[in-house]
């Protein structure tokens, strides 16, 4: 089975709501980017607006700051570039501009909410 999470402020449009009456644990565990440190390298975001985890645990990342969509495995927060390869963003077919949304399907298909190049882009698997 597949789980979804999603940027708080995405979470106030409807149809998705916030759970008010939970009780959750105290601890954190950091499964991609590095605590109070924005940037550009393996273990950085910048921007982070939406995630989506796989049956395997492994952790999508839309970086909207950085124009790409990272792949982090579970237990670990070296995460790999699946989708736009320039950090400046552009408009090409490989270019990503301000990335704002990731799913996976379980075949390994990501689906894209290209922010800034109102568009939503379809990644086959390699």
């Amino acid at each position: 089975s597949t789980t979804t999470t999603t940027a708080a402020s995405y979470l106030s449009q409807p149809p998705h709501q916030v759970c008010q009456n939970g009780i959750w644990n105290i601890s954190m565990v950091v499964v991609a980017g590095t605590t109070g440190v924005s940037g550009s390298n393996s273990t950085r975001l910048t921007i982070p607006y939406d995630a989506f985890i796989d049956g395997k645990n492994t952790t999508y990342v839309a970086d909207y700051g950085n124009n790409r969509i990272q792949r982090c495995s579970a237990g670990s927060t070296v995460c790999t570039t699946v989708a736009g390869f320039t950090p400046a963003g552009g408009s090409s077919f490989s270019e990503l501009r301000s990335p704002s949304s990731v799913y996976v399907t379980p075949d390994g298909i990501v689906y894209i909410l290209d922010n800034l190049n109102y568009r939503v882009q379809k990644w086959l698997p390699e």
